[in-house]
């Protein structure tokens, strides 16, 4: 299971800039951070705020505000890749990279299955790679 968004801007800041919900983050260097359209209204726990880490390219970037319902702002300094519209993993595999419940629960003090229940009924799925021999039958 993995729960996906996308990059929807990315701007340089200057240190001793703030950003985010309140914003309550004081950057301490110059950097790059990038909006995310997921917050807690999809089911992204508020305790994940500046404590959880997404994928984006195969790397970890930190989330590094207050969770707003519907958005949270990630540092992609160390991603220089990154661009609007590259796939952002908040839980799941990314290449060889993986964001696993234990991960969750670290960041978050509670179980990940609280999370994860609330992504699957506040969220659309889509089955991807579902091998044809794992098929229910038809008919």
């Amino acid at each position: 299971m993995r729960l996906v968004s996308r990059i929807a801007a990315i701007n340089p800041y200057p240190a001793g800039s703030t950003v985010g919900y309140d914003r309550a983050a004081r950057i301490d260097r110059d950097s790059r951070r990038a909006v995310i359209p997921a917050g807690y209204a999809d089911g992204y726990p508020r305790t994940l705020d500046g404590r959880a880490h997404v994928l984006v390219h195969g790397a970890f970037a930190p989330v590094i505000d207050r969770l707003a319902m519907n958005s949270l702002v990630i540092d992609v300094t160390q991603v220089p890749s990154a661009q609007v519209g590259d796939e952002v993993v908040l839980y799941g595999r990314q290449g060889s990279a993986l964001l696993r419940s234990a991960d969750i629960e670290r960041a978050s003090g509670t179980i990940a299955a609280g999370s994860y229940t609330a992504w699957a009924r506040l969220n659309r799925r889509v089955v991807v790679d579902v091998p044809a021999s794992k098929t229910a039958p038809t008919g």
